[in-house]
């Protein structure tokens, strides 16, 4: 069996079971209380599950008209540049309505005192040192950044606790703003370091 093959057969589990999977730490809507992210443990090991994130209508119609208006360079006659203005129009009128696309990954633990794990490519990712996050979207329209980091972290603590086993930890989402504060930051505290001192 392939990793896309067990991917999915991870995916069908937490869809159908995922009340009942162990599950050592979890996100939830700070709105509705939805799950937006967690991770199981499953006799595999442990494995990171992103709700996903979905478009806005207006977002998903423009990025479909950009395709089209893109095309434009690749037109050598009028009647294929009105097609592809015509296709652009047709896109930012439609009804479209995008869905989230649930992701799972593997988490290989490396260490667990301090935790230090390896996860594979099935979750796009924003991530440096100590910082993973993934963006995700919940049914009531609200958008966060899920923090894959301290998800993964709190379930390695939770194997290491008495017995393996521990309450399940709810981790909060991180604002959707996050990765503009942090490279701000970043850049900041790099300002500070280069600069003179008095």
């Amino acid at each position: 069996m392939n990793d896309d093959d067990r991917a999915g057969q991870v995916l069908r589990a937490v869809r159908l079971y995922g009340k009942r999977l162990p599950c050592p730490s979890e996100t939830r809507c700070q709105r509705d209380g939805r799950r937006l992210g967690a991770v199981f443990r499953l006799p595999d090991g442990l494995w990171a599950w992103s709700a996903g994130h979905r478009e806005p209508p207006v977002v998903a119609r423009r990025n479909a008209a950009a395709f089209y208006l893109d095309a434009l360079d690749e037109c050598y006659s009028d009647s294929e540049r009105q097609a592809c203005y015509d296709a652009a129009s047709q896109a930012l009128e439609a009804d479209v309505r995008p869905v989230a696309r649930p992701a799972v990954t593997q988490v290989s633990v490396l260490s667990a005192d301090p935790a230090r794990y390896q996860t594979g490519f099935g979750i796009t990712v924003i991530g440096g040192p100590g910082f993973l996050v993934t963006e995700v979207s919940c049914g009531c329209r609200q958008w966060y950044y899920l923090d894959l980091h301290s998800l993964i972290t709190q379930a390695v603590a939770g194997a290491r606790g008495p017995g393996g086993r521990r309450g399940r930890v709810h981790v909060p989402p991180l604002p959707p703003d996050l990765p503009e504060r942090e490279r701000v930051l970043k850049s900041f505290q790099s300002a500070r370091r280069e600069s003179p001192s008095p």
